[in-house]
């Protein structure tokens, strides 16, 4: 069963996004459009994740329970300055 999108979802989705947005449908066509391309013919073999560095960051979970992820503290710094 897929869950229920409600505003405090997306706010946790963005919260944990590296770009610190939501995915629009023109992110994954951009993607689709680069891969019908002949400039990714060596791509080959993948299953691209165009989730905005999403599984990255979930794989990083204890990390961020702990506050040390470079992407974290990267976004962070980009938006200081």
């Amino acid at each position: 069963m897929a869950k229920q999108r409600t505003g405090e979802n997306d706010q946790q989705r963005v919260a944990r996004s590296p770009p610190g947005r939501l995915g629009t449908v023109e992110d994954i066509a951009r993607a689709i459009c680069f891969l019908a391309t002949d400039r990714a013919g060596f791509v080959t073999g993948q299953v691209p994740a165009v989730d905005g560095g999403i599984t990255n960051e979930w794989r990083r979970a204890p990390h961020r329970a702990a506050g040390v992820t470079a992407v974290g503290s990267l976004r962070s710094s980009i938006r200081a300055s």
